[in-house]
């Protein structure tokens, strides 16, 4: 699992969606430049995001040898809510 600490100008309703229990979409960059996107689930609490994986898949790989992420949560049953984080 990788763990990230959030920014304190994070909004309370920006906080309030997170905690709920939603999928995300995450990009990565490949070796060769090319995004890489993948469907997976987090936790969030205490500012911090955590997002489950394993070592050997193709995202940490590519966050390991470059640490640019964009994560996109949305709800599931309004698809025009959503939120968006990088790094």
């Amino acid at each position: 699992m990788t763990r990230t600490k959030l920014s304190p100008a994070l909004s309370p309703a920006i906080r309030d969606f997170l905690a709920e229990t939603r999928f995300a979409t995450i990009a990565t960059i490949n070796s060769d430049g090319s995004p890489s996107q993948a469907l997976i689930w987090y936790r969030f609490g205490d500012d911090t995001i955590v997002i489950n994986s394993a070592i050997g898949r193709r995202w940490p790989t590519n966050l390991l040898r470059d640490p640019r992420i964009s994560v996109a949560v949305h709800d599931a049953d309004d698809g025009y809510r959503w939120g968006g984080l990088g790094g």
